[in-house]
């Protein structure tokens, strides 16, 4: 569980760094992607 919480940080971190670097529309795909698996981003 505490490991689910920090993987949340984390992503939410990259994902911000992520539609700061890759367009809007990549990150939204991806923000949607991640949620929708629930996958961790490490790309």
């Amino acid at each position: 569980m505490a490991k689910n919480k920090r993987s949340g940080s984390e992503v939410r971190q990259r994902t911000k760094v992520i539609t700061l670097r890759v367009n809007n529309r990549l990150a939204s795909e991806i923000r949607r992607r991640a949620k929708n698996e629930g996958l961790t981003i490490s790309e």
